[in-house]
Parts: structure tokens; sequence; C-alpha cells
């Protein structure tokens, strides 16, 4: 997490095959493990199911292999703070919109 700021780190892409992209990389989820808490990551490509992500109604991302969503934790928005997996609860800290949290 960090302020918006314009900058193309910023600019994520909704891939139709699923991956969530920036820069040339994906958003992974670390080593795969599929508990709440894991931390994500910048990682360079590589379509493994890690890096899969499913947009749901609530503008929610769902990483169907660990079957949990991508949350801001506790919903902090202090620069610098990491994304994790978490069970799919409906917060304001796993709804996202165009590149911004929706809080």
């Amino acid at each position: 997490m960090f302020d918006c700021n314009g900058t193309p780190a910023q600019q994520w892409t909704v891939n139709p095959n699923g991956t969530l992209n920036v820069m040339g990389g994906c958003l992974d989820n670390t080593n795969g493990v599929s508990t709440n808490g894991n931390l994500l990551e910048w990682y360079t490509c590589n379509g493994t199911y890690t890096q899969q992500w499913i947009p749901r109604a609530d503008g929610s991302f769902m990483n169907p292999a660990s079957g949990r969503c991508l949350d801001d934790p506790n919903a902090n928005v202090t620069n610098t703070t990491r994304l994790e997996i978490f069970d799919c609860n409906g917060t304001p800290a796993q709804r996202w919109t165009t590149g911004l949290l929706a809080s």
C-alpha cells in the first residue's frame, strides 16, 4: 500500500488470464502458502496458480488456489503496508476499484 501518486508502479492491469500485473511483474501469493495472513509479493509473471485472481461482484479478488481474497491487513492505509490473503469477508479491506482501495 502507498499513497496514490499516479506513478507506473500503481497502474495495475487486470488480465483475461487471471493475473494482476504492473511493470512486467504479477501479484503473487508468496510461496503458495494458503493460510490467512500469507503476504503477497510482486514477482515475475509465470502463470502459476499463485498468480491467479478472480474478480468478484463485491469488488474483491479471490485467489482460487487458496480460496482467500486479496486483503489490506486490518484495513491499514499506512504507506508500505504489505498486502496479504485472508478469508473473503466483504469488508472494505478487500474491496478494490480501478487501482484504488475502496474505503
